[in-house]
């Protein structure tokens, strides 16, 4: 593959658009103060939107894959992105806040379906896949801790303009249609040996893969949503050090990625089970009395288990379809995460009805038992499978950088 390194470094960039919507969470105080009139419903849907927009959204692109290359999703995608991404700072109406807000949850959809099925189709031997999928993890934490610092800056001058981070997506496209290559729709790849067989879905697998990644998600994101009403509970800090604190988060998800590929290729099937139990450790820990220090400590173990899974969902979906469905696939595990994300909340809500506790941290203990089962299982499915993830090898890919 011809200026193999030059591509590498353009997938990587293209996760700032997935990270982009990170500009508004040190400005949610502005924008409501700024819709005082917006219902409730508004309000929710200005924050969480657009992840709900991307569930429908990566199963559409999923399925167009079929018939356009991904080249061609991604930059609609990356368009999209520059449009509302800054069309945005220029809306004083709620509805077309929303609107834009939509917009971008069209963007996340389409890209994170066709950027995996894309490093899937380019990146066809095991261990250059897992890590370029590891580093591509990784930068979308990265930049989603430059963006929300650099939105919070920028906001003392006027929250409108931290909207205008978004232009790095401009020059990111325009790399993008140069150096990315047209690969052929999905629709017209064939099984090697049958032209006319098509190439199926395993459904049970990804369907599978899809519970174990709503679980997971919807009990991580119980910690990475409400760290500061834990915080607030505990005596042990205000927003700011929640702010802290979800740094410490993201930076435990950027050593996950940066490690990945070598931690995989050790652990295999055992993945989700690792990060199932070590989860588990986190949340009990933090359903005890302990200090900031050991807070800090699980809140970067929980993030490193973040993108572990997050790696190992999408490293999977990969694996386990033929090269048809690809982007389906991964379309249908992007979906899968944004559910267990939007579940987190009423997960909350459950573990206080079922065990009668008041309290955030009082759900913690309850959280890491679950996980513990999670993780059991895990193991079981991971011992009745003799062997290991298949490896898919190529041979245009052998002796390439």
């Amino acid at each position: 593959m011809k200026n193999n390194f030059l591509l590498k470094i353009v997938i990587l960039l293209m996760s700032f658009a997935m990270m982009g919507d990170s500009v508004i969470v040190p400005i949610v105080p502005n924008i409501f103060e700024a819709f005082p009139d917006a219902s409730p419903f508004l309000q929710n849907f200005i924050i969480s939107g657009p992840m709900l927009i991307a569930i429908p959204a990566t199963l559409i692109c999923g399925k167009l894959a079929q018939f356009i290359s991904k080249k061609y999703l991604l930059i609609f995608s990356y368009l999209i992105a520059a449009f509302a991404g800054i069309g945005i700072a220029f809306v004083d109406s709620v509805f077309l806040f929303v609107l834009f807000r939509s917009l971008l949850g069209i963007t996340f959809g389409f890209l994170a379906a066709s950027a995996f099925g894309l490093i899937a189709e380019l990146f066809k031997e095991e261990k250059e896949r897992s890590s370029v999928m590891g580093w591509y993890n990784s930068m979308t934490a990265l930049f989603g801790v430059l963006i929300a610092t650099a939105s919070g800056y920028i906001a003392v001058s006027n929250w409108h303009y931290s909207f205008f981070i978004n232009i790095a997506a401009i020059p990111i496209v325009l790399l993008m249609i140069f150096v990315l290559p047209v690969t052929p729709p999905e629709g017209k790849v064939q099984q090697d040996g049958d032209q006319n067989e098509k190439q199926k879905m395993p459904y049970l697998k990804v369907g599978a893969l899809s519970v174990s990644a709503i679980v997971y998600n919807a009990l991580y994101m119980i910690l990475f949503y409400f760290v500061a009403v834990y915080l607030q509970e505990a005596n042990l800090g205000d927003a700011s050090t929640a702010g802290i604190m979800s740094s410490v988060g993201t930076v435990g998800s950027f050593v996950a990625g940066m490690i990945f590929a070598n931690f995989y290729g050790k652990v295999k099937r055992f993945t989700p089970a690792t990060f199932f139990l070590v989860l588990a450790a986190c949340y009990f820990v933090l359903s005890m009395d302990v200090n900031l220090l050991i807070v800090g400590i699980a809140v970067f173990v929980a993030g490193w288990t973040y993108n572990l899974s997050m790696s190992y969902y999408f490293l999977t979906a990969t694996m386990i379809v033929p090269p048809a469905v690809l982007t389906l696939s991964t379309g249908i595990t992007n979906a899968s995460i944004g559910l267990g994300c939007y579940l987190a909340p009423s997960a909350i809500n459950w573990y206080q009805g079922i065990f009668n506790v008041p309290t955030l941290k009082g759900t913690f203990l309850y959280v890491a038992l679950t996980l513990v089962v999670c993780g059991v299982i895990s193991i079981i499915l991971a011992m009745r499978h003799s062997k290991n993830l298949p490896v898919i090898e190529s041979q245009d890919m052998k002796g390439q950088a």
